[in-house]
């Protein structure tokens, strides 16, 4: 199984900057039959139609970002599960936009979310804001899951940094606040997730 990082709280905020500094103009996006890409020196982000962020190393899948929420008797909601209104389109200010309702389980109402991918020099930042269409009880605010692949296609040796707290390898249990969460091989480029402000992230194997 696939192991993922479980990120509390930053739902309604900046994600993160994912990439490795390149001091440079932001990359564009460019069409792809999956959906849009960014490509950085290091890293490729690419935003599927159903709202998921997908992010490869050399042609190789290292993370996979999703959104979530529960609701009412913690009932798990996933956002590409919704529907999708308007997107993935990018604007004239070079933002990529998806927007839609994201899909509860009846009787409870849907949300409305807005998902906006800003390409900068050295990443991707990923805004995602949600609102009520109706009185629905989210039951721990909206989270977010990182997925990390552990086949063989994976690149090897491969550690998880929840900085500021120790590194450890991908499928050890991890949990804690982080200003920064790495993923990547040392001394190579590295996946940065860089929320606004302090977040959690724990592991679930």
């Amino acid at each position: 199984m696939n192991p993922a990082m479980i990120l509390p709280g930053v739902g309604l905020l900046m994600l993160g900057v994912m990439g490795v500094c390149q001091g440079a103009t932001a990359p564009a996006w460019r069409d792809d039959p999956g959906g849009p890409v960014w490509q950085g020196r290091h890293l490729a982000v690419q935003l599927d139609p159903r709202g998921r962020i997908l992010m490869r190393q050399d042609g190789r899948a290292v993370a996979e970002l999703a959104f979530f929420h529960w609701h009412d008797a913690w009932v798990y909601e996933r956002l590409e599960r919704g529907t999708v209104t308007a997107g993935p389109a990018l604007g004239a200010d070079g933002v990529l936009r998806l927007s839609g309702q994201w899909g509860t389980t009846p009787p409870a109402p849907a949300l409305s979310y807005d998902l906006e991918l800003r390409p900068e020099a050295d990443g991707v930042e990923v805004v995602l804001t949600a609102g009520k269409t109706g009185d629905l009880r989210l039951t721990a605010g909206l989270l977010a899951v990182l997925t990390l692949p552990r086949d063989a296609s994976a690149p090897a040796g491969r550690l998880v940094h929840a900085d500021p707290g120790p590194a450890m390898p991908i499928g050890r249990a991890l949990s804690g606040h982080f200003r920064r969460l790495w993923v990547g091989t040392p001394g190579e480029a590295a996946l940065c997730l860089t929320p606004r402000r302090l977040a959690t992230a724990r592991t679930r194997l």
